[in-house]
């Protein structure tokens, strides 16, 4: 049970670092090989692109994760905490909404892709392996919201100020990436 909640607690954060590394690694071997060997890698660099792609898609969920999207922030002072956690729940359902929209039509837009026989110019890699990622974000992304949404509504008790605004998260962001190393 406890590889699973480190699981939970940190998933975005080991592909992010994975992704991160790979995409450093190949845009290394890259500059290396154009400028000591003078033999360019055409791949490595189509390749980090692709990575690039991917590593945006699941840095969106872990910043959802942590609740570090710009969404309106409305003066977390001067708004009853009630009414600033119904605030945050209707924008959520609102994302959610979008997100579910994001999902459906990128699931078609891979399969179309997948189905096709457009590939990368260099590596060949079929598109749609490229694009899976677009509903694979959206749906860490809603699955992060949803535990947000449920985490607010179980802690809606407690502090003065309003549960899941950028004051609540702050301190837990710093704590949990200290957690990650």
């Amino acid at each position: 049970m406890n590889v699973v909640k480190k699981i939970d607690q940190n998933f975005e954060e080991y592909i992010c670092i994975a992704l991160f590394s790979i995409m450093t690694l190949l845009v290394s071997a890259q500059i290396f090989a154009r400028f000591i060997f003078n033999f360019p890698l055409e791949w490595s660099e189509e390749l980090s692109r692709f990575v690039f792609i991917w590593l945006v898609y699941v840095a969106i969920a872990l910043a959802a994760k942590h609740n570090r999207h710009l969404k309106m922030e409305i003066g977390e002072k001067t708004i009853a905490k009630k009414t600033g956690n119904w605030i945050y729940y209707f924008s959520d359902v609102i994302w959610l909404t979008f997100n579910v929209f994001m999902i459906f039509y990128g699931t078609q837009m891979v399969q179309t892709l997948l189905g096709s026989i457009q590939v990368s110019a260099v590596t060949r890699i079929n598109m749609g392996l490229v694009y899976i990622i677009v509903p694979i974000g959206f749906t860490i992304m809603s699955l992060r919201i949803i535990q947000n949404m449920i985490r607010r509504r179980n802690t809606a008790s407690q502090p003065d100020h309003i549960q899941g605004s950028v004051v609540d998260n702050e301190l837990d962001v710093q704590d949990k990436i200290k957690n990650v190393f």
